[in-house]
């Protein structure tokens, strides 16, 4: 008996041990139809269960390298407004570890955001229909672990669940950002108040069209940025083109490199005035080249000088060549 026995001990031994999921097959000699019919049946479930967990943990690897790829902190909370989970994410934002960061309460990283403010903001917010879930997105000084404050960029959602409301919070750091946009607006109050007329062109459109320029230009030529932008420069030309000078401005753009030279410009009301134009090429992270500044000076002054000092030596060089007594 316990040798006809032994096929079913064997499959029923399997079969505990299909949860571990290292066992795939179980091979025994039956003894009669059922038992065969049972091996069949326990190996086809083994095959499964274990296609099954190779899913799970392929999509379980997938999902870590996505939170792992997401620099925002994504953090889980419980009715009580406490973390209950955190994506690697927290340890960039928030300087702690995700283990670390368990059972903090949320004010400890966003001051002021306590369970109940959580659950006042968020019935405020937009309701999702899709996920049947409260979102609200604010601004606010976060704070990191060690007590630095940094500006950051929240969606906190809420959502109902039969143990009741539940919390989750994207917290963006904003500090490189905001950094960005201040140095940006810097650079745009230096070209404000240069007294250099600056132009910025794009190269890699039909006719180089000028999309910028500040009011200094406007100074020195009389036409409003408004006038200027969507238009080659060579509008300040009028016609007079026989400049070697804009040859060389070609070459320069051609070849991606910076020039300078001195031009004959018109105002909007006609008058000449000379042009010192400077122009450098702005290279991308590429390498390419898209657009150019162009930093514009008046030298009509410089330059009427230069002219009258040249005529005046040229004037005494004839008197020198024709006179008929020595110097």
């Amino acid at each position: 008996v316990s040798h006809a026995m032994r096929p079913l001990v064997r499959l029923a031994r399997f079969s505990r041990e299909l949860s571990s999921g290292g066992v795939r097959q179980v091979q025994v000699q039956p003894r009669s139809a059922e038992v065969a019919e049972l091996a069949d049946a326990l190996n086809h479930a083994a095959a499964t269960m274990h296609g099954q967990y190779a899913a799970l943990q392929t999509h379980d690897a997938e999902q870590a390298a996505l939170l792992n790829a997401v620099p925002d902190a994504l953090i889980g909370l419980d009715r009580l407004g406490r973390v209950a989970l955190a994506s690697p994410g927290v340890r960039a934002v928030f300087g702690v570890e995700p283990a670390e960061a368990a059972g903090l309460a949320l004010e400890d990283l966003l001051p002021g955001i306590s369970a109940d403010e959580a659950e006042a903001r968020t019935l405020r917010g937009l309701y999702m229909r899709s996920t049947r879930s409260h979102v609200a997105r604010f601004e606010m000084q976060a704070r990191r672990i060690d007590g630095t404050p940094f500006p950051a960029e929240v969606s906190l959602s809420r959502i109902e669940t039969p143990e009741g409301p539940r919390y989750a919070a994207l917290v963006r750091d904003m500090t490189e950002a905001r950094m960005a946009s201040d140095l940006a607006l810097l650079y745009g109050r230096a070209l404000e108040c240069t007294s250099n007329g600056v132009v910025i062109s794009d190269v890699s459109l039909p006719g180089s069209p000028v999309f910028y320029a500040n009011p200094a230009f406007s100074r020195i030529t009389g036409y409003e940025p408004s006038d200027a932008v969507g238009r080659n420069c060579s509008f300040l030309q009028l016609g007079d083109t026989e400049q070697p000078e804009i040859a060389e401005l070609a070459r320069a753009v051609a070849e991606r490199r910076s020039a300078q030279v001195v031009l004959r410009n018109y105002r909007k009301d006609g008058t000449l005035f000379f042009n010192e134009l400077a122009i450098a090429p702005v290279t991308e992270t590429d390498g390419t080249v898209r657009h150019y500044v162009g930093v514009l000076n008046d030298v009509t002054e410089r330059e009427r000088s230069r002219m009258a000092i040249a005529e005046r030596g040229a004037r005494l060089n004839a008197v020198f060549e024709l006179s008929p007594d020595g110097f």
